[in-house]
């Protein structure tokens, strides 16, 4: 019995979230607006929508989007954030900088072997993706 429980505890230890934490660990106004819209998709709350609101001001429709963990080209990174998170802890952001501005590739996996989503933006915009 010691040794299925202690089997369970090693392989449920491997699907822990590592990297970044769910909920504020200090006070809203000290966090940036990304890391606001990533606890928001973790656990949405009226307190965070409002400091996201106050820094970004997203309108009904775009909230509708989030809410619904839906994104569409046109929607800033921030929105995108809120609606599906970073892409932690298997995922990465790549980002490209040149004359032509900045683009980054979002990569969200929901496991480490999963196939992955890709998100695309130019200065912080979504302009397309793909899975």
């Amino acid at each position: 019995m010691k040794r299925l429980f202690l089997a369970l505890c090693v392989i449920l230890s491997g699907c822990a979230t590592v990297g970044m934490p769910t909920q504020p660990t200090k006070s809203l106004a000290e966090h940036t607006t990304m890391e606001l819209c990533h606890f928001y998709y973790s656990n949405p709350s009226d307190a965070l929508r409002t400091e996201i609101n106050s820094r970004v001001g997203f309108p009904d429709a775009e909230w509708q989007m989030i809410d619904g963990n839906r994104i569409h080209a046109g929607m800033s990174a921030a929105a995108l954030v809120c609606s599906w998170g970073l892409p932690t802890p298997f995922g990465d952001i790549n980002r490209y900088v040149g004359q032509w501005g900045n683009d980054a590739q979002w990569v969200y996996r929901k496991c480490r072997h999963c196939e992955a989503t890709y998100v695309y933006t130019e200065d912080g915009i979504v302009t397309s993706w793909s899975d």
